[in-house]
C-alpha cells in the first residue's frame, strides 16, 4: 500500500476492508437479534522469521489476547493436551494487544463475545497438505473445547 495515491488507497479500503468487516458485523448483528452469542474466531498467520529484527519464531501456533484470556487459556489447554509435541505460543509471536489487531477488539470485545485470535506459522500452512493438517488439529481442539468448556 506504500506509495499509493489517496484515491487508490481509499478504493482498497472500500473494496476489501470495509466490505469484509461490514459482512462480519452484519452476521454478528443477525446472530444477536436471534439471541445467539457466537464464539468469534480470528485466524491469521505469521512468518517463521521476524523480518524487522531477524530471529526465528519456533511457535507453530500462537494464541493471542489483549484482555480477558479465559477463552484463549481454555483453548490452549485443550490444544496442548491433544497435541503435546506442538510448540504453542501464549501471546506469541506478539501480544493480542498489538496495534495490528482489529477484528477481535471491534467485533468481539465491543460486543462482549467470547473470542479467540490465533495464528499459524506460514511455512506450516503453505500448501494444501499443511493447511489441512493444521485446520484439522485446530478443529479437533476447538470442538473439544466447546464440548467440554475447556475442562476436559
Amino acid at each position: 500500500n506504500q506509495g499509493l495515491h489517496a484515491d487508490d488507497r481509499q478504493a482498497r479500503y472500500d473494496a476489501l476492508f470495509h466490505s469484509y468487516h461490514g459482512a462480519i458485523a452484519d452476521l454478528l448483528d443477525a446472530r444477536a437479534e436471534a439471541g445467539r452469542m457466537p464464539l468469534l474466531v480470528a485466524l491469521h498467520s505469521f512468518t517463521p522469521t521476524l523480518v524487522s529484527a531477524p530471529a526465528d519464531r519456533p511457535w507453530e501456533i500462537g494464541y493471542l489476547w489483549a484482555g480477558d484470556a479465559r477463552t484463549s487459556a481454555a483453548a490452549m489447554a485443550v490444544f496442548r493436551r491433544l497435541f503435546p509435541d506442538v510448540c504453542v505460543g501464549a501471546n506469541q509471536p506478539y501480544s493480542g494487544s498489538s496495534p495490528e489487531g482489529y477484528t477481535v477488539p471491534v467485533h468481539g470485545d465491543r460486543r462482549g463475545l467470547r473470542n479467540l485470535c490465533l495464528e499459524f506459522r506460514q511455512d506450516l500452512i503453505a500448501d494444501a497438505t499443511g493447511g489441512d493438517l493444521w485446520a484439522e488439529r485446530f478443529g479437533d481442539a476447538l470442538e473439544e473445547m466447546l464440548r467440554t468448556g475447556g475442562e476436559g
